[in-house]
């Protein structure tokens, strides 16, 4: 599963990585484009089963009060079964 080219025609990504097995994060430039793709891709069958999106706001794991991404950015965590 190649994830950015999935995701990239939504809109200019930072990133996209498979976090673990059936977990993937997108990360968008905007964070409107984040959000379409959360509206686009949530629930959308994918293998015969449907994909989970959530928009978030993620802090740092070793920085529990470090500073959020930017609200420029848009983090998209997607779920999904293969």
């Amino acid at each position: 599963l190649l994830l950015s080219g999935v995701f990239e025609d939504i809109g200019q990504l930072l990133s996209a990585k498979l976090a673990r097995p059936g977990v993937a994060e997108v990360i968008y430039k905007n964070l409107k484009d984040a959000q379409k793709a959360v509206d686009t891709y949530h629930n959308r069958q994918l293998d015969g089963q449907p994909m989970k999106c959530l928009l978030v706001n993620k802090r740092p794991l070793n920085q529990p009060t470090g500073t959020p991404i930017p609200k420029a950015e848009g983090q998209v965590l997607f779920s999904f079964a293969y």
